[in-house]
């Protein structure tokens, strides 16, 4: 009986052992997988930053572009404003 038991022990041990290797196998395959996918989200990533840097180079001189608009359009406003007054107040009919 003991016999019979130690070959089942054995036996199971061995399924035990094969798979054990299988599953060991697949980890490292899979962990394979992940550092490439690492390594392309690192480029992805990298990309993205770029883009984005440029993104808010652009961004900053449109405002400063809009701010500059924005100044001439209320300087030229004002200008006309003081040259109507001017003629409204200063002509011979407004005292």
């Amino acid at each position: 009986m003991d016999q019979k038991f130690d070959k089942l022990d054995a036996k199971i041990d061995a399924g035990f052992e094969r798979q054990d290797a299988r599953l060991a196998s697949a980890v490292e395959k899979l962990d394979a997988r992940f550092e490439k996918l690492d390594a392309r989200f690192e480029k992805l990533d990298a990309r993205i930053d770029r883009v984005d840097a440029k993104f808010e180079s652009k961004l900053e001189a449109l405002s400063t572009r809009r701010f500059t608009v924005w100044v001439t359009l209320i300087s030229s406003a004002a200008t006309i404003a003081a040259a109507v007054l001017a003629i409204i107040l200063g002509g011979p009919h407004g005292h």
